[in-house]
């Protein structure tokens, strides 16, 4: 593995592949940039072309490239190696059952059951039949992987415990479920059936539509359930083929189901996503927005439908990002469109309109009421949304046309939207700051998490020359402590690959972050024995029951300049 990992560094240059996610600028010998974690407006994420590293000072976030990717992918150390391994040019070898880990067990169990049906769509000739008549030809079903699952409760799991799945496994996989008498039975049964899978193309769970077209066997649409490797929020359909499109064209189409991803595609629309039993998340947005500034809805025309636009359209806006809206015929989803007339679904796409305007003109069918109630819930937090003064000014005079209102009364709605949005996001941000028991607020736990977790990756994954150093740093039972308050299976491998005894700044950084975990948690002690002192004092403590006490504080005082004394001395 570690070979595989070199040679994939030697391919792939981080600056290059970080600037696919946040423009970079020169800043001396580094690149500096926006944090892709952390909204902000001033850089404090920087990248070493030389070192091959990234640190973000806004979030206490570091690494090299398999870092990175795992952050803005959402992917574990595997499914990073993946996405960079198939970039790069280097082929990687099967992980064998035995080495698997638990997680990787549960990928090989989706990856079997998706292979077995693909293997049933292929014998049941009336779900090709139904796909062909949506426009689905062969090569479409296999670049999507589509299947079938048969209305057979147990056939899956037998062939799945055949290959040496455990039934658990199969449940933690959220292949099967178990049924109150403690039997286990498939998630997904009678349906025509969609792998999703993760930016890296590792299936992580299924989405199946009813088939035959039967009320009694359940919803139409119908997900495996969410698991430690499938979060509805996070997953797009399907983005392991869509991104680089997107990101070719600065531009994606956001559809509704997976049948109108499939026939887009087909049809040379190859940049068309769709979310997966879930409305649209800051997290789809974020994801979108790092890879075009182009993003058109084509979703349903009926008021659950607009309303879930408006939601959408608003996070994408707040990114900064355009947003259009596709007007399709009524009673027709884009797959309808597309198989029926292609050239219109060209040129609805083409003809795309700017989101406010899109919502201004629907507001004008409306009574007057209507109109006031539609410009208070819809239009105003839609322009609200939008961070430029500029970009706002320009998208309240368009509606203003539209609706013949002046525009200085939209921005005057929408300045007083914006302050109320302010006002709660100072009180939530209050409410971080707020102090626990130990005096830490919200924000200083979190920074105080990543250095955790950095020095623990260092201490699991890290060569002998890097770990020795935080274990110079780190006692014993300090060090053990934090390896069990960090699992394995949660801890990304950000230090795995890279050769610390010829990199002395990564073993800096390591054992700078060491110094800091060390002080910090001295401090905490310090507090606590402090707090105690108060108290016995407060009750009437005799010098004698105090005097222990007061030693442990000085030893801690000395504890603290010790470290502080060494840290400093790193840092020159």
């Amino acid at each position: 593995m570690d070979e595989v990992v070199r040679r994939i560094k030697e391919r792939v240059d981080l600056v290059e592949v970080v600037s696919r996610y946040v423009k970079l600028t020169k800043a001396g010998k580094s690149y500096k940039g926006l944090s892709p974690f952390k909204k902000e407006k001033t850089p404090s994420f920087f990248v070493s072309p030389d070192k091959q590293l990234y640190y973000c000072f806004a979030s206490g976030k570091g690494g090299d490239v398999f870092t990175f990717i795992q952050e803005v992918e959402r992917v574990d150390f595997r499914g990073a190696l993946e996405i960079l391994a198939k970039e790069a040019g280097v082929e990687l070898k099967p992980v064998s059952p035995k080495e698997a880990s638990r997680k990787e067990r549960w990928y090989a169990a989706l990856e079997a059951a998706a292979e077995w049906f693909s293997r049933n769509l292929e014998r049941n000739p009336e779900a090709r039949q139904y796909l062909a008549r949506r426009g689905v030809d062969e090569r479409v079903a296999s670049l999507f992987r589509l299947g079938y699952a048969p209305n057979e409760p147990t056939a899956l799991l037998a062939h799945l415990t055949k290959a040496g799945f455990t039934k658990e496994e199969l449940l933690a996989a959220g292949i099967a479920r178990q049924r109150d008498d403690g039997s286990y039975i498939a998630q997904l049964r009678s349906r025509i059936v969609f792998p999703l899978c993760d930016t890296a193309g590792r299936v992580v769970g299924f989405s199946g539509r009813r088939f035959p077209e039967d009320e009694r066997l359940g919803p139409k649409y119908l997900n495996t359930p969410e698991t430690a490797l499938f979060k509805k929020g996070e997953t797009l359909y399907p983005w392991h083929l869509a991104k680089e499109p997107v990101r070719r064209h600065n531009c994606a189409i956001v559809v509704e189901g997976q049948m109108d991803v499939v026939n887009a595609h087909r049809a040379g629309w190859p940049i068309a996503v769709a979310v997966s039993g879930t409305g649209f998340t800051e997290y789809h947005a974020a994801l979108l927005t790092r890879a075009a500034q182009r993003i058109i809805f084509a979703l349903d025309a009926d008021e659950a439908g607009f309303r879930s636009l408006v939601r959408s359209a608003a996070l994408v806006l707040g990114r900064g990002a355009e947003v259009r809206v596709t007007v399709l015929p009524e009673g027709q989803d884009p797959a309808d469109v597309i198989s029926q007339d292609p050239e219109a679904w060209r040129e609805s796409v083409r003809a795309a309109q700017p989101v406010v305007a899109y919502v201004a003109r629907r507001l004008l069918a409306g009574s007057p009421q209507a109109k006031a109630r539609g410009m208070r819930d819809y239009l105003v937090p839609l322009i609200g949304a939008i961070p430029s003064a500029v970009a706002r000014s320009l998208a309240a005079q368009e509606a203003s046309a539209i609706l013949d209102i002046p525009a200085s009364a939209l921005l005057e709605d929408t300045a007083l939207w914006r302050a109320q949005e302010a006002r709660g996001a100072r009180d939530l941000a209050r409410a971080r700051e707020e102090k626990d028991g130990r005096g830490v607020t919200a924000s200083e736990r979190d920074y105080r998490t990543a250095r955790e977790r950095f020095v623990v990756e260092v201490l699991r994954y890290s060569s002998e020359t890097a770990r020795r150093r935080v274990e110079e740093v780190v006692p014993q039972d300090m060090r053990e402590a934090l390896l069990s308050r960090y699992p394995e299976d949660e801890t990304a491998r950000i230090a795995i690959g890279i050769r610390e005894e010829e990199d002395e700044n990564f073993t800096s950084l390591a054992q700078s972050a060491a110094y800091e975990v060390v002080w910090l948690a001295t401090k905490d002690a310090f507090a606590a024995a402090a707090r105690s002192l108060e108290e016995m004092e407060r009750e009437g403590a005799s010098h004698e029951q105090t005097a222990p006490l007061l030693q442990e504080l000085d030893a801690l005082r000395d504890r603290l300049r010790q470290i502080e004394d060494a840290w400093r001395v790193l840092r020159r």
